[in-house]
């Protein structure tokens, strides 16, 4: 009987190996279970990049595990490339190290093979090409693409090279080629579009000018999110084919078991290939999702261990190229060697290198390596201290320390110790006149737009002169309404209606002259219970806070000494008379609406827990309808597929993805029975509010800011359990509380809102009087007379300067540990 382990009769001896750090072991298992199952006569051999202390054991795995001191490389040219370069960048650049160990190992042809690959079939065609050309390649692309504004696009793949060194295969009379190339990967496999720059790849697209190799031309290997669009999968009898051709290999870039509604993580907002357009795409990828979780997927929570140094400081991508910049140019500045960093007293070494100025830069005060290259970067640091080395150096650092570091990110062990001429013409502070100056987003279509125009509205309302600033720094339309001129700029009060991780950004925009002298009130919207501590120091610009609402409040207070009062935002009434609402909406069905910005976190807003909820409430045809309303979606493509992927099982969900007028919007609303919001957490709840004041019935989450106008009495609260903010919610640090409401009960309460229409509407006619009373113009234009004559009798906030002294350690420090005790609690609850 023949031996299984042998290849078929003709088909050459080949051997595979891959790369990975250890968070992607999942990946490399599936990869290695595909080889083992269709070349059993050879075992992928698998170098693991960061498995410093010994932990990965390949006794009971599919691959020989292979370690960085196997490579034909000398340890320190390992420590260099492994702090130069960032995970993806070092793992191509050893590439041809890893080859070239094997190549010398096995003699014939080696096969590299990403980790993210699945095989299908076994490689003979490969193995037969390598057997008579040293070097085999795949195309990224073997027809031509329309240029249609989606991606990937031609342009793209001229950015990233021609060939995808996802895969190669190098074979007898490679060695030339594997020198030249290693030798180019030592310094130069980074990331940088601007240099021609893209790992491994680019210098590749050289190889048919300098070597014997062939192209692979076969549409069913490495087919990829780049090529997709010209070749359609589909099975037959248990096997997945390219067009007439049994599939060999696909690569999975860039696919994340987490974010399961994309493709891949590389095509972003303009994504070509969509799986609510291919679900032969889909099929594939949720058979691999399945095989990676029993992998391991999500189980090891290790970092990558070449991110942070023995001495425990974090390696950021600036301090990698900085690193880099010293070992290529020191020789042209008489400069000294970068210390090698990868022991406890290396890496003291560098981070003093890093803080130390280099032999490039003379000045009577010049600036450390690392913050020279923070002033290099931006522009309005160049303008605002051109003499960043000698006169300017003492007022750039007063930044760094001030707002540099949070602006910037930068590490603590770099911190040692912009504003633009003002486009307004503001009064100085000796001549300033009584009355209020408001700034915000008077013409944007966003949460923060309305919350500038209700504070101007309840200005307007009082006696005081008043005067606007109009903010326009938002991926927001600006198409709202807003004709008044701006100025005059010399009232000796003003508010900024601009949240606090936006206040650098609008001191850039409007000068800093709105500060200087006047007593300042910043309006802030914060949708969480803790505020986090890098941004309160925004708060040091203002004399006291008004929020949203007292959730928001409360959160603020955490963090700052500065007074927090609530403002409360008025909630206007939608028009009597409004267009006729959207024609996808049916005329003669129950309506739950949901609305919401894409660009105010996706997760937070929750509307697949709407749908969900809806999806368990009312099968097909059973009689209400679902009308989702959303703006923004082209800015947040992969996230509206989601939504799309959500809704799509369901006939009765409609999907809105546009900007409508006012009229239009208020059409909507009209036309809706009933509101529903399953946030996790909400800062105020405008449009629950304005569903209320419209005399609609409201489903919401019953936490948060939304509770300042919503009682069992006026509204249908749906309970919640606490959870945790995930990674990729920013501005939210991940591990922040927020509620995750329980789906079941709210689909119970949509079945009640319709089944007793008469309890639905007793509880909206009791939401809309509250409302009325508790949120219309007048109460908001008695806050602000109130607050203005505070702040008017306070003569010390007179003279307070434009950037005041930050909050006491102490007194933060113990906040801080109150709250994560707070939250240590919490959790023990949770497991408990």
């Amino acid at each position: 009987m023949a031996d299984p382990r042998t290849p078929p009769a003709g088909a050459g001896a080949i051997h595979a190996c891959s790369i990975v750090a250890r968070n992607y072991l999942p990946q490399a298992r599936v990869l290695a279970a595909s080889w083992a199952r269709h070349h059993p006569e050879s075992r992928l051999e698998l170098l693991v990049l960061d498995d410093t202390d010994g932990t990965v054991d390949d006794r009971d795995e599919e691959f020989a595990a292979v370690v960085p001191g196997d490579l034909p490389l000398d340890p320190a040219t390992w420590q260099e490339m492994a702090f130069i370069y960032d995970v993806t960048e070092l793992a191509t650049a050893v590439k041809p190290a890893l080859l070239e160990l094997l190549r010398r190992r096995h003699g014939g042809a080696v096969a590299y093979i990403d980790p993210d690959i699945q095989l299908f079939a076994r490689l003979d065609q490969v193995a037969e090409l390598a057997a008579s050309h040293p070097i085999v390649l795949t195309p990224h692309m073997l027809d031509p693409m329309d240029d249609d504004g989606l991606r990937p696009s031609e342009h793209d793949i001229l950015g990233c090279g021609v060939y995808n060194l996802g895969f190669i295969c190098v074979g007898d009379g490679s060695e030339p080629f594997l020198e030249w190339w290693g030798r180019r990967l030592r310094r130069y496999a980074i990331v940088d579009f601007r240099s021609s720059l893209f790992t491994d790849q680019r210098w590749v697209d050289f190889v048919p000018g300098y070597f014997d190799f062939v192209a692979l031309r076969s549409p069913a290997h490495n087919v990829a999110y780049w090529n997709l669009p010209q070749r359609m999968l589909h099975q037959q009898g248990g096997h997945w084919y390219v067009g007439d051709e049994p599939l060999v290999f696909f690569h999975f870039s860039g696919y994340q078991p987490d974010r399961p509604w994309a493709v891949s993580k590389h095509l972003g907002p303009e994504a070509r290939v969509l799986f609510s357009e291919r679900p032969d795409v889909l099929a594939l990828c949720r058979a691999y999702d399945a095989q990676l979780r029993s992998a391991g997927f999500g189980e090891d929570a290790s970092g990558y261990a070449y991110n942070r140094l023995p001495n425990g400081t974090t390696v950021d991508h600036r301090m990698r190229r900085i690193y880099r910049s010293g070992l290529l140019y020191r020789k042209s500045f008489d400069d000294a060697p970068p210390p090698l960093p990868f022991s406890r007293e290396g890496a003291d070494r560098v981070v003093a290198w890093l803080n130390a100025p280099s032999a490039e830069f003379e000045g009577a005060a010049p600036q450390s390596r690392y913050l020279e290259a923070v002033w290099r970067e931006r522009a309005d640091l160049k303008l605002s201290y051109p003499d960043v080395h000698g006169a300017d150096s003492a007022d750039f650092n007063s930044w760094v320390r001030t707002f540099g570091r949070v602006e910037e990110e930068i590490p603590p062990e770099m911190v040692l110790g912009t504003d633009g001429t003002a486009p307004h013409p503001w009064a100085e502070p000796g001549s300033l006149r009584p009355g209020i100056t408001v700034a915000g987003y008077f013409r944007g279509e966003l949460g923060m737009g309305e919350a500038a125009r209700s504070v101007l509205a309840a200005v307007e309302a009082t006696p005081i002169e008043h005067a606007t600033v109009v903010v326009n720094r938002t991926f927001s339309r600006q198409d709202h309404p807003h004709d008044r001129a701006e100025g005059p700029f010399d009232l000796d009060t003003a508010i900024a209606v601009v949240n606090a991780d936006q206040v650098a950004m609008f001191q850039s925009a409007v000068g800093p002259g709105f500060f200087a002298g006047r007593r300042t009130v910043g309006f802030w919207s914060w949708e969480l219970e803790e505020f986090p501590e890098e941004m309160a120091i925004a708060a040091t610009r203002f004399d006291e806070l008004w929020a949203n609402s007292h959730f928001a409040a409360a959160a603020l207070r955490t963090r700052t000494d500065r007074p927090v009062f609530v403002y409360p935002l008025t909630v206007a009434p939608t028009s009597p008379t409004p267009a006729e609402p959207l024609p996808v909406v049916p005329p003669d069905r129950f309506v739950f609406l949901f609305m919401f910005d894409y660009l105010s976190v996706f997760e937070r807003k929750n509307p697949l827990g709407v749908i969900e909820a809806f999806r368990r409430a009312f099968g097909p045809g059973q009689g209400p309808v679902l009308v989702i309303k959303s703006i923004n979606g082209d800015l947040r493509r992969l996230d509206r597929e989601r939504v799309l992927l959500a809704a799509a099982d369901h006939p009765d969900v409609v999907v809105i993805d546009e900007y409508v007028g006012r009229s239009e919007r208020d059409a909507l609303m009209h036309r809706a029975d009933a509101y529903v919001s399953l946030h996790r957490a909400e800062g105020f709840g405008l449009t629950m509010a304005e569903a209320m004041m419209s005399g609609k019935p409201v489903i919401a989450t019953g936490y948060s800011g939304n509770l300042d106008f919503m009682t069992e009495a006026n509204s249908f609260l749906v309970p919640y359990t606490m959870s945790e903010v995930p990674a990729g919610c920013d501005p939210y640090p991940p591990g922040t509380p927020w509620a995750d409401p329980d789906l079941d009960a709210a689909a119970l309460l949509m079945r009640q809102v319709v089944d007793e229409p008469a309890l639905a509407a007793s509880k909206a006619a009791e939401a809309a009087g509250d409302i009325a009373r508790s949120h219309g113009l007048p109460v908001a234009a008695s806050f602000v007379r109130e607050r203005y004559a505070a702040l008017t009798a306070d003569h010390r906030a007179a003279t307070a300067p434009a950037i005041r002294a930050p909050v006491p350690v102490s007194r933060r420090l113990i906040r801080g540990v109150i709250h994560r005790l707070t939250r240590m609690l919490r959790g023990i609850e949770r497991r408990i």
